[in-house]
């Protein structure tokens, strides 16, 4: 695991299965390994059994080869790729930096769309970008920026669109954060259809505190900033999920203090922040929190690196159920490990690094049952793939995989059940 020694880095989640995250309406997969049952299974691995949830498959396997996709000629060395999915489209958008940040969008089949394009209006030195999409194609895309202080990053964002044809600029590149940012964590995204409008969370400095905003899809700013944490100690790591009953976020992320742990802390759509911030695991390290909230249980799924995959189910509140337990043994890193919930599959697919140079995925349901680790990515003699994120298709029973090879390259692989 030589491969793991680069600077720490951190993947936020990235865009939900389904605009509205729930499982209404979403289609039935039949054949094969994608059907999905509704009896059976182990009852779970948080206490309370299912909760309702139908048994969803866990087995992926890969369909047709890694691929890699063109990027900016500006972006070197190339990392923190991210993938979102766009329903209103059928299309992929992934992001890459660092130098310049840049995206393409791909087809359902991941085949390229265009051109690769250049997204932060600026020669200033950039990193670290996230994406995620509204209900109506419209598309988040944010990232650290010094164009203000070569030495001082501060998160700017703009919106961008599939227009059925081209890709779009469909907004100024424009400021989010007002202090500046840590650099080497991204951002990250959530969206609420019901309120029609992202939040954007980022590591925030000085203080590694993190603050929050919330931006529509027009590219609208909406209020000052939040500080969702005030303490003397790191907050980092941000993941941010949708929970559509309530219409609000719930933020999860690593903290170092005394010692270390995950915790989260849930924000309303009008930014308010019901509660404090509530604890989920402690260990001597945590990384990488993940979140992803299951409609039929009302019940987040929340999973971290802390040495191995570690997970717990949450209720509305953040609270804790049951016992942690373990995804993947012997598999994951502080630098790789992302998670994507499926709503018609009604399971998740996790990315992860592990003993090779490949990176590796393993299929969760809704009841916490993992499926068997498979290894993802295939380019043999490949230097290493880095900061693996998901996407979920809303209609397929596939995600689709976006890595980084050997620093130099942007790769991506469908995964289906």
């Amino acid at each position: 695991m030589a491969r793991r020694a680069v600077p720490l880095l951190c993947v936020a989640l990235g865009a939900a299965a389904c605009s509205d995250g729930s499982s209404a309406g979403t289609p039935t997969f039949g054949g094969g390994s994608g059907t999905a049952s509704t009896t059976g299974g182990s009852g779970g691995s948080a206490e309370g059994g299912s909760g309702g949830a139908p048994v969803g498959p866990t087995e992926l396997h890969r369909i047709g080869p890694t691929v890699e996709i063109p990027t900016i000629a500006g972006a070197a060395p190339k990392r923190f790729a991210d993938v979102a999915y766009d329903p209103a489209h059928d299309v992929y958008l992934v992001v890459h930096g660092n130098a310049a940040t840049g995206g393409a969008f791909l087809d359902a089949d991941a085949q390229t769309l265009g051109a690769p394009f250049a997204i932060a209006d600026t020669a200033a030195w950039t990193q670290a970008p996230r994406v995620a999409f509204a209900s109506s194609g419209a598309a988040l895309v944010a990232w650290h920026d010094t164009r203000e202080d070569p030495n001082v990053a501060r998160v700017r964002a703009r919106i961008v669109r599939w227009s059925g044809a081209a890709a779009e600029l469909a907004s100024p590149d424009f400021p989010v954060s007002s202090t500046p940012s840590y650099g080497e964590m991204p951002p990250g995204i959530g969206y609420s259809p019901t309120s029609d409008l992202f939040l954007v969370v980022w590591h925030a400095l000085p203080g590694d505190d993190l603050h929050a905003l919330r931006v529509t899809p027009a590219g609208q700013v909406l209020g000052p900033e939040t500080a969702l944490t005030t303490d003397p100690d790191w907050q980092s790591d941000a993941a941010v999920a949708w929970n559509p009953e309530r219409d609000e976020f719930l933020v999860a992320y690593s903290h170092a203090g005394a010692g270390a742990e995950i915790r989260v802390q849930r924000v309303a759509a009008d930014g308010a922040l019901p509660g404090g911030a509530l604890s989920v695991a402690t260990a001597g390290g945590t990384w990488l929190p993940q979140l992803a909230y299951v409609p039929a249980t009302g019940r987040y799924l929340c999973a971290w690196y802390d040495g191995t995959i570690g997970a717990r189910w949450l209720d509305p509140d953040g609270a804790s159920l049951g016992a942690p337990f373990a995804l993947a043994p012997g598999y994951g890193a502080y630098d790789g490990f992302a998670l994507a919930r499926h709503a018609g599959l009604h399971t998740s697919a996790a990315a992860l690094h592990g003993p090779t140079d490949e990176d590796f995925a393993v299929g969760v349901n809704d009841l916490g049952t993992p499926g068997s680790v498979l290894e993802a990515t295939s380019e043999a003699g490949a230097d290493g793939h880095f900061n693996p994120r998901l996407a979920a298709h809303a209609t397929r029973p596939e995600w689709l995989l976006a890595t980084v090879r050997a620093f130099q390259a942007v790769v991506v692989q469908r995964l289906g059940m």
